[in-house]
């Protein structure tokens, strides 16, 4: 993988307040979206998993 390739995958939003993080990703996420229907690409099933991990600190 080149490092052009790589640095491609990385995705962050930064913001003090969720609500603009939050709208940043999606945001993020439909333009990667319009990048791979133009290039027509195959856009993967939508599918989602997540885990609440907690920690004694």
């Amino acid at each position: 993988m080149t490092l052009n390739h790589w640095l491609r995958r990385l995705w962050s939003a930064l913001s003090h307040k969720e609500a603009e993080v939050t709208t940043l990703i999606q945001q993020a996420i439909e333009f990667h979206l319009e990048g791979m229907r133009a290039e027509d690409l195959t856009i993967p099933e939508t599918m989602s998993t997540s885990k609440l991990v907690e920690i004694g600190a």
